[in-house]
């Protein structure tokens, strides 16, 4: 059989890509700001989230998607495409983390694995880093090392982020504040967005012309539109 240039039509409702332009429209609430480094920015916060959410449910429909085109496939993506949702549906039941996901989609997909020193990965793990952040304070709870030396990973993390240059600017020397107060920004929120779309596409890169990748890049990565 020939292949099929898009799922059949009502079997699947795509949510990835519709998540995505909610975080690109809380990031947009935020250009009323005088500068992108402008601190109080709450929208930002629901830019960060949803940029991570959108990821999530990317994942969970690349299992279906891949589900309903395999049996279209060639032998040697049917294999592949087999072998992806079966790494994926093990990960989730062991309530694998997405960033492992990511990794061995990657891998399946296009033989080589994320640089984990390297963007987009790189950026990929401080986004998720900073929701988790964000919704589990404990993540980043002063902790003290084996001398007993108090260890604060909100100052190491806020440092990483500064790097970027995309935390909030406040004035005074030693401000102490919490990590939503430093990433209510437009510059966090439009690094969140753009580093969601450098994962959603990252994924289907691949070197080699591949139908079965084409197909799932056109239909679950073209909703991720980069931030100019």
């Amino acid at each position: 059989m020939g292949w099929i240039s898009q799922p059949q039509p009502g079997t699947l409702m795509l949510v990835c890509g519709s998540l995505h332009l909610l975080a690109k429209k809380a990031y947009e609430r935020t250009l009323i700001t005088a500068s992108v480094r402008t601190p109080d920015q709450p929208d930002a916060l629901s830019a960060i989230i949803l940029s991570v959410v959108s990821l999530e449910a990317l994942v969970e429909e690349l299992v279906e998607v891949v589900r309903g085109l395999i049996p279209h496939c060639p032998e040697d993506s049917r294999a592949r495409g087999k072998s992806l949702i079966e790494a994926l549906e093990l990960i989730e039941e062991g309530k694998g983390q997405l960033a492992l996901k990511f990794q061995v989609a990657k891998l399946i997909l296009s033989g080589t694995s994320y640089e984990t020193g390297a963007r987009p990965y790189q950026d990929f793990e401080m986004l998720l880093d900073l929701r988790n952040g964000l919704i589990h304070p404990k993540a980043f709870a002063v902790k003290s090392d084996q001398s007993g030396t108090s260890v604060d990973p909100v100052r190491r993390f806020r440092e990483k982020l500064r790097s970027l240059e995309i935390i909030a600017e406040i004035s005074g020397e030693n401000v102490m504040a919490p990590l939503s107060t430093w990433v209510q920004t437009r510059a966090t929120a439009r690094w969140a967005c753009n580093t969601s779309v450098e994962m959603a596409h990252s994924l289907f890169g691949t070197p080699a012309e591949d139908r079965l990748v084409q197909l799932l890049r056109t239909i679950l990565a073209s909703g991720f539109i980069k931030i100019p």
